[in-house]
């Protein structure tokens, strides 16, 4: 990165600041802020999306899945299960994607004496996935989840009224070891947004990683030296340290978002992305505002109809897009369509249609995956590409296992797939005869098996269990103690 692009970004007293709409109801926007009036204390919560899977916790404001929501108050969340994929659900009840996580917010941060004050925020592996964290990988999220390499944002919501604390420094540790957030000269890499609704009423945001976050300029990614890293396994840290300012403004009501959009999918447009102000970034590190000339192409939202797809080698797919142009633009930017790794897949877009065609050459390799990337401005959406490898057979570890009843057992499924060096592609399905027996709490995917957690119901009964992987299928008898 370039350290014109560093100094604007390793905070001191200067800050980045964008604004974007709050999507939050306004009974949680005013309760908020008549408990930060009262008191003067303020609350910062942990954020997160992965990219590939797109487990997640979005912003507290955020609608539907904010504070005193499941999806928020539960852990993580996975957005496969989510409400933009069942357009037909329409109470959270339906919505099966809770992923297990232990996370703490800083709630009750006293900034009334103008000193400076450190606080912790964490998100930590839970009991229930053995002290892991899960973006994927653990497949608890769906079986065929991807595992993600990175993630597309990293965050702390706070509802502090901006301009009522200093963002002194942030520092980020992965499994206990501090991430690469720091510049020459030991700052955190960061950026401070100012979140505003409707009624002008703001709250400062605090970035850490953001892969749609862009330089006006340079165009490259804002926190691009944050990137170097490996995805951590049991825990996430933030030691966020802040300073209150006194207010020299009355206080505003927050008024309601006429942006809400909960059926928005975060995968190419996240509730919590800033907008990137028109005019660019100032030399002092604080962002303009200003309106787009007319006649310009700029896009609002880039999101893709399926974030994975299965092809068979030598086979093709067709995936629609759409791309939705800035209220200021006359169009919206262009769309360029790019493969990852040609050998595995290749993709165009389709004439006079919003589609690409995705192509799988006949030599593939079984059991590979690549992404295909779609760009339009500095709006991108991806798909990942898997080519089909089949089951051929499945065959049982076991015969039969025995669990107590309220515990856990494992039962392994030996899969042999056409490309025996690769895991398969095939959907799994586990089924239970007796349902009221035993049931199926999480399903592992790997090369050359599958692995299914089973948990006891009911004491002193039996039930067969059936694992389906595409076509073939196996048995084995559970039995509960």
């Amino acid at each position: 990165m370039l350290k014109s692009t560093k100094k604007l970004i390793a905070l001191g007293l200067s800050a980045i600041v964008a604004v974007s709409g709050i999507n939050a109801p306004a009974s949680v926007q005013k309760a908020a802020a008549a408990a930060a009036a009262d008191a003067q204390t303020y609350n910062a919560y942990f954020g997160i999306q992965a990219n590939e899977s797109y487990v997640f916790r979005d912003a507290w404001y955020s609608s539907p899945y904010g504070l005193g929501s499941d999806a928020f108050d539960d852990g993580l969340y996975d957005t496969e299960d989510c409400k933009w994929n069942k357009p037909d659900d329409k109470e959270p009840s339906a919505w099966a994607g809770h992923v297990p996580a232990d996370v703490t917010d800083a709630l009750n941060i006293d900034l009334s004496s103008g000193e400076e004050k450190t606080v912790n925020i964490s998100c930590v592996g839970s009991a229930e996935n053995g002290g892991l964290l899960d973006w994927g990988d653990l497949a608890t999220v769906h079986p065929n989840a991807a595992s993600p390499a990175a993630f597309n944002l990293m965050f702390v919501s706070t509802d502090i009224p901006a301009g009522a604390a200093q963002v002194v420094n942030c520092v980020v540790k992965f499994d206990g070891v501090p991430m690469n957030v720091h510049g020459d000269d030991g700052q955190g890499l960061y950026v401070v947004e100012s979140k505003e609704d409707s009624s002008g009423a703001s709250w400062l945001e605090i970035t850490l990683l953001n892969s749609w976050l862009l330089d006006d300029t340079t165009k490259e990614p804002l926190l691009k030296d944050n990137e170097a890293y490996t995805m951590p396994e049991k825990s996430i840290e933030i030691e966020l340290t802040l300073k209150g300012v006194a207010s020299t403004e009355p206080s505003k009501e927050p008024g309601t978002s006429p942006s809400a959009d909960p059926g928005t999918n975060p995968s190419a447009a996240p509730s919590i992305q800033p907008t990137t102000p028109a005019t660019g970034t100032t030399a002092t590190g604080v962002a303009a505002t200003g309106t787009a000339a007319t006649g310009t192409a700029a896009t609002k939202k880039l999101s893709v109809a399926k974030k994975s797809v299965i092809v068979a080698a030598g086979k093709s797919t067709n995936v629609k897009y759409t791309v939705t142009k800035t209220a200021a633009a006359s169009k919206a930017a262009a769309v360029t369509v790019k493969s990852a790794n040609k050998k595995i897949a290749t993709a165009k877009k389709v004439s006079g249609k919003n589609q690409i065609k995705i192509s799988v050459p006949k030599k593939a390799t079984k059991g590979a995956s690549t992404k295909i990337t779609l760009k339009s401005g500095s709006k991108t959406a991806k798909v990942t590409v898997k080519v089909q490898n089949q089951a051929k057979k499945v065959k049982a570890a076991k015969k039969a296992l025995t669990v107590k009843k309220g515990k856990k057992v494992k039962a392994t499924f030996k899969v042999t797939a056409a490309n025996k060096k690769k895991a398969t592609t095939d959907k799994v399905t586990v089924k239970f005869s007796k349902k009221k027996i035993a049931k199926n709490v999480k399903t592992t995917v790997k090369k050359g098996k599958v692995i299914v957690t089973v948990k006891g119901l009911k004491k002193g009964k039996s039930t067969k269990m059936t694992v389906k992987v595409g076509k073939k299928s196996a048995k084995t008898t559970i039995k509960v103690k």
